[in-house]
């Protein structure tokens, strides 16, 4: 029996036990109920230790994670704000007072500073920021305190309540003045640098044409001087002092001095030889008036070329590698027979070409003239100069001319710098013709490949290029359907120019 029952049964009845059935069943419910009660109080004991330690340990973590939100808060390099729906300025932490140029926070909330930020955005950016609560990143341009100008990126996004209205807008900021500034000191420098690129390609191509025209112009020279030696050697004082003999005597008397006179009976003989001399004469200076007139065309065509480089554009026309070959050794000719070089030509049959013929012809006089400068400073063994093309291994694609020689060859570690612009070993030479070759022969789709085995061995360069593919072979179709347009050129866009492959 319960300890406080017990108490009270003895006070009342004196004893604890020996009473009637019924009193005896009510001391028993109320001593149940006396068990049940002290069972409650024990459990609601119980409970309340547990909640107060819960909430110690709640109120411990709020504490610890207020701590670590402060923290971040106080020492982020970035500027953390509110704004008030207003616009103004009631949170700021201290990077973002340091931005701004105030030496503690409660400036910015307090002073005139708080209406920076809300002043430098647009007034449609702020309703709709408002209106919607969507997050806005944007560069703003602001005056710090001390009235320097700054650029600040600034994200931002609407707080809303449980109702969903905006009560207050939360960002960060970011002081980018100096990535502005970079900014605008890299666009400065790149401008500088493509007016300095396009001064190069202009320098570039001023080279091309002055290297390119030389060449021809030293074929026009040894023409020039051969027609001048001719000319000088001709028998004008001969044929003058004949006339003047004949003019010295009487109408009537010419005759009798051509039949019966010594010197009289020589001038027919002497006629008739002049006269075949003047013709050997003549044709050899129209031979050469000819030549000059197609080193004067290819002038025209390298400034064309050049000129066409300007519009990204290059003039292509349906040719045969042999008759531009054959054009190249006339251009050349006479400087090759005035060095007293053997040529050798082994050219087979390959399909017709679509492509920029005056910019295959200086290619191959480019290497023609190299080869002959190579040979120029050889002494005691055969100086020959090889021309040979062909369709490549690789299939009836592409088709290859070789220029080859026998002069003083190329040392191996030049191999993969002769087409470097700038690089020669002559000392006169300005390292343009390989390189522009090179370059040239890129834009065509082709290539241009050196090898040699070594000094004293000669050079060979390779010059491949592609046939006339598909569309092309239709343009070609047509263009002999139709005679008028044989004799017209046709513009397409030039290949970029990129690398070129060297052996």
């Amino acid at each position: 029996m319960h300890r406080l029952l017990s108490r009270q049964v003895l006070k009342t009845l004196g004893r604890l036990d020996g009473h009637p059935p019924e009193v005896m069943r009510l001391i028993s419910a109320v001593d149940a109920a006396y068990h049940q009660s002290d069972e409650d109080r024990a459990m609601l004991e119980r409970s309340m230790a547990l909640s107060s330690g819960e909430l110690v340990e709640r109120n411990a973590e709020l504490t610890s994670a207020e701590e670590k939100y402060r923290s971040i808060f106080e020492n982020a390099t970035e500027g953390i704000f509110q704004l008030s729906t207003e616009g103004d300025i009631t949170v700021a932490n201290p990077a973002m007072s340091a931005i701004l140029g105030a030496e503690e926070a409660g400036a910015l909330v307090t002073g005139p500073g708080k209406r920076r930020l809300r002043d430098a955005i647009p007034d449609g950016a702020w309703t709709e920021l408002y209106s919607t609560g969507n997050a806005l990143v944007h560069d703003l341009h602001l005056s710090r305190l001390d009235g320097a100008p700054i650029v600040v990126a600034v994200s931002m996004r609407g707080h809303r309540d449980r109702r969903g209205r905006v009560i207050h807008i939360d960002g960060t900021l970011r002081d980018v003045t100096a990535r502005v500034l970079a900014e605008v000191e890299r666009k400065e420098l790149h401008g500088k640098l493509v007016d300095a690129s396009r001064r190069a390609g202009m320098a570039e191509v001023a080279t091309g044409v002055l290297h390119n025209v030389g060449n021809v112009l030293n074929s026009m020279n040894v023409s020039l001087s051969l027609v001048s030696r001719r000319i000088a050697s001709m028998k004008v004082g001969s044929l003058d002092r004949a006339a003047k003999m004949l003019g010295e005597r009487p109408l009537g008397t010419r005759g009798i001095f051509v039949e019966e006179d010594e010197k009289g009976r020589r001038l027919p003989e002497f006629f008739l030889q002049l006269s075949a001399n003047l013709a050997l004469d003549q044709s050899m200076l129209v031979g050469e008036v000819a030549a000059l007139e197609k080193y004067l065309d290819h002038v025209k065509g390298v400034i064309a070329m050049q000129q066409n480089y300007a519009r990204t554009t290059g003039v292509v026309e349906r040719v045969s590698l042999s008759d531009v070959i054959d054009e190249a050794l006339r251009l050349e000719g006479a400087s090759l027979a005035k060095h007293g070089l053997d040529v050798e030509l082994d050219l087979a049959e390959t399909p017709m070409l679509m492509v920029d013929k005056h910019q295959v012809i200086q290619i191959l006089v480019n290497l023609i003239t190299n080869a002959k400068q190579a040979m120029g400073q050889v002494h005691g063994r055969p100086r020959r100069l090889v021309l040979r093309t062909g369709v490549t291994e690789k299939g009836g694609g592409r088709v290859y001319v070789e220029v080859k020689d026998t002069g003083v060859g190329i040392p191996p570690q030049y191999l993969t710098e002769i087409f470097n612009h700038g690089f020669t070993t002559k000392s006169n030479g300005h390292g343009f013709g390989l390189h522009a070759s090179a370059n040239s022969a890129k834009a065509m789709r082709g290539s241009l490949e050196a090898s040699s085995e070594g000094l004293d061995c000669g050079a060979c360069f390779r010059l491949e290029l592609p046939v006339a593919g598909p569309s092309e072979a239709q343009l070609l179709e047509a263009m002999v359907a139709s005679p008028s347009a044989n004799t017209t050129p046709v513009e397409v866009p030039v290949v970029p120019e990129g690398t070129w492959r060297a052996a």
